[in-house]
């Protein structure tokens, strides 16, 4: 088996184990690896009752270097929960992964606002607005 075939592999596996069933039929919707379900509601309801699935999804995206839909996916899980800490942080790691210095700040400074505590945050807010300039946050 390719090398390529196996980190997929390896990737959904990782999928199924931190997501769960639930969690998965979203992720294969998401893929467009399974259709969505045709009773109306079904869908909608499964992605508002489960705003990591989204998280998930986007971790595993980065880990394929697919990084716009990882940032999609990440904007997702935000969308859904607003006062996760984890996907505001994510999201920043998406924008800055893609070059958007500006909004991977902004989620830094909003992770540190719901988690004042977390430090890989704190150091990467740092380290960027050191190599920007800008006083500290």
């Amino acid at each position: 088996m390719k090398l390529h075939r196996k980190l997929r592999l390896w990737g959904v596996c990782a999928a199924i184990l931190a997501i769960g069933l639930t969690g998965l039929c979203v992720l294969f919707s998401e893929l467009h690896l399974w259709p969505q379900f045709e009773t109306p509601g079904s869908y909608a309801s499964l992605e508002v009752l489960h705003p990591t699935a989204h998280t998930n999804l986007g971790t595993v995206l980065q880990c394929q270097e697919r990084q716009a839909e990882a940032l999609e996916s990440f904007q997702k899980a935000v969308q859904r929960n607003p006062n996760d800490w984890q996907a505001h942080y994510n999201l920043a790691n998406a924008y800055l992964a893609l070059g958007q210095r500006g909004e991977g700040i902004y989620e830094l400074r909003k992770t540190l606002c719901l988690n004042p505590a977390y430090t890989p945050a704190k150091r990467a807010l740092a380290l960027l607005l050191g190599e920007s300039g800008f006083a500290d946050p």
